[in-house]
């Protein structure tokens, strides 16, 4: 497997549908625009496809919130020890990268109907997530603390990871979005 990947060229106006999984990916969702989508194989087995919002500035146009959806395919059968197996080694990974970060537990906030997709899967035993908060550097905006959820989701299989990203102070914004996001992703087949 590569570990840079390769670009797949898909139209900006197009859905891009991973026949294997059954995850559909749409040009956009809400405010999010669809960005690259990266192969990590030449079968197209594991991917990430990228999402974001920007808002516009005076001269430039702001990342505000960037999301990375992976899906992947497991490795072996046995479910519930192969997940935390693989959560913990998302996690220390996480933590070696940025030892700064503050790792604390914990899901988005709920939707009209009361829990986020997230709070779904995961009661459902289908995954785990955590948020963690690191201080990068936004654009003209200088040094933010950052919240990035990261959420591990699977089904017989596959994996399905998120990495989202957005300054902290644009939480009560973004919370829809994110949910929404997931929502309609949803989970491989």
């Amino acid at each position: 497997m590569a570990i840079t990947g390769e670009t797949v060229d898909v139209p900006k106006e197009q859905s891009f549908l991973h026949s294997l999984s059954g995850l559909e990916f749409p040009p956009e969702i809400i405010a999010f625009d669809r960005g690259d989508i990266v192969s990590y194989d030449r079968n197209l087995k594991s991917i990430r496809v990228s999402y974001w919002i920007v808002r516009a500035g005076d001269d430039v146009r702001q990342q505000e919130l960037l999301a990375s959806v992976y899906i992947y395919p497991r490795i072996s059968d046995g479910w519930s020890p192969e997940l935390n197996t693989h959560w913990e080694e998302l996690m220390n990974a996480v933590t070696a990268l940025y030892p700064e970060a503050l790792l604390t537990s914990g899901l988005p906030s709920p939707l009209e109907d009361g829990r986020s997709p997230a709070e779904q899967w995961t009661e459902a035993n289908y995954g785990r997530g955590t948020i963690l908060s690191i201080n990068t550097e936004w654009h003209d905006r200088g040094s933010l603390e950052t919240l990035t959820h990261l959420y591990l989701f699977g089904t017989n299989e596959w994996y399905l990871k998120y990495r989202i990203s957005y300054p902290k102070d644009e939480w009560p914004y973004t919370e829809h979005h994110v949910a929404a996001l997931m929502k309609t992703i949803g989970l491989p087949k």
